[in-house]
């Protein structure tokens, strides 16, 4: 005799928008503490301050929120089951380990000074951003 399924489990296509759901959950979460990481740690600075310094912290800027960005995109995804597409949802961490390692290959592929130090930043950045979540 054949057992039917649980009462409480769930289809395939459940558990995938369960997973969605809850990517869409940890990608929000991620936006909102590197959101108050920007708002602690790199606020605006007013023009009195050393060029560089103005710059380096409008590259981290940059940085931080092309990483929201990339999360808000993974975030605003449409199911898989409209899509047709059966990619399945990629972490937060995942995102901006991406990101880390397309700054590294900016850095590696020869480009020039002013780009590099862009570029090294943005890798600073995202390492810092990393460690607030592990």
């Amino acid at each position: 005799m054949k057992r039917g399924p649980n009462k409480g489990s769930f289809s395939l296509r459940e558990r995938r928008e369960a997973v969605k759901i809850r990517n869409q959950e940890m990608c929000d979460m991620a936006i909102s503490i590197i959101s108050e990481y920007i708002n602690e740690h790199l606020s605006e600075v007013d023009s009195t301050y050393p060029n560089d310094c103005f710059e380096n912290r409008s590259y981290a800027r940059w940085a931080a929120y092309e990483i929201i960005e990339r999360l808000n995109n993974e975030a605003e995804r449409l199911p898989p089951h409209i899509t047709e597409s059966w990619r399945e949802p990629i972490p937060p961490i995942d995102i901006i380990a991406g990101f880390l390692e397309e700054m590294e290959c900016y850095i590696c592929n020869g480009c020039d000074e002013q780009h590099e130090r862009i570029f090294s930043i943005a890798k600073d950045l995202a390492d810092e951003i990393i460690l607030l979540f592990v």
